[in-house]
Parts: C-alpha cells; sequence; structure tokens
C-alpha cells in the first residue's frame, strides 16, 4: 500500500520573513496530518534586522496551529566567514528563534548543517548534495 502525497512548494526569492509569512493562502487548508516547512530569515539576518524578521514568526505559528511546522533555522554564511561579527548575528538569530518557538508544540525546528560540503561555491546556498541531505 503506497501513500499518495501532494507536495507544494512557494519561493520568494528575495523575499522577507514578512512577505513569506503573510502570502502562503494554501496554509489555511492544512490540517494536523499536514507539514508546512518554513524557511527564511536570511534577508533579516543580513540587513541587521533580525528582530524585525523574528516578530513575524510568533505571530504566523500562533495564526497556524492546526497544523504541523517545521522552522529551518538560519545557515551558517562561508563567503563572510572573514567577518565573525556575521556568524555571531545568525547563531543569534538562531538562538532566538529556538527560544521563541520552544512552548509551541506544533513546531520543530530544524537546525541548519554547517558543513561546507553541503554549500555552493558561493557559500550561502545548499548544493544538490546539502539539500539532499535536509530533505531526508
Amino acid at each position: 500500500m503506497t501513500d499518495k502525497s501532494e507536495v507544494i512548494g512557494y519561493t520568494k526569492p528575495g523575499g522577507n520573513t514578512e512577505s513569506l509569512a503573510s502570502t502562503i493562502n494554501d496554509i489555511l487548508n492544512l490540517s494536523n496530518k499536514d507539514v508546512l516547512i518554513f524557511w527564511g530569515g536570511t534577508k533579516a539576518v543580513s540587513k541587521n534586522t533580525s528582530n524585525n524578521g523574528l516578530k513575524y514568526f510568533t505571530p504566523f505559528v500562533k495564526n497556524y496551529n492546526h497544523t504541523n511546522i517545521i522552522l529551518l533555522t538560519v545557515p551558517h554564511w562561508y563567503y563572510l566567514h572573514a567577518f565573525p561579527c556575521v556568524t555571531k548575528k545568525v547563531k543569534n538569530f538562531n538562538r532566538k528563534l529556538m527560544k521563541y518557538m520552544k512552548p509551541d508544540t506544533h513546531i520543530s525546528i530544524l537546525e541548519m548543517y554547517h558543513n561546507r560540503e553541503y554549500f555552493t561555491s558561493y557559500g550561502l546556498h545548499l548544493n544538490g548534495l546539502g539539500r539532499e541531505v535536509i530533505c531526508n
């Protein structure tokens, strides 16, 4: 017997956390048997507005407590390894994200791997192997 699954994906290149959290209409049709994977926050960290980015996660997860949500943390930025302040901002954002989401039982946090081989030569985006590891 095989399960029939449907996968729907939304991407918003260049979008921010606010636009991601406010434009996904199909979420209303999800149930507690579904899973929503939400990956955002990189732009907020890059623009030094991580607190602003985090403020959209809390109402988002409260509004959609009828379904299971997996939040992915912001990945390490290998292309900016010479700037320790960026690494500190990424870690701070991820720490706050985990702290704010901990009380919600319908939320799971998936921490990004910090293995360089999972990223493109540029160092920010996942390569094929990295995407495969995250999906598994």
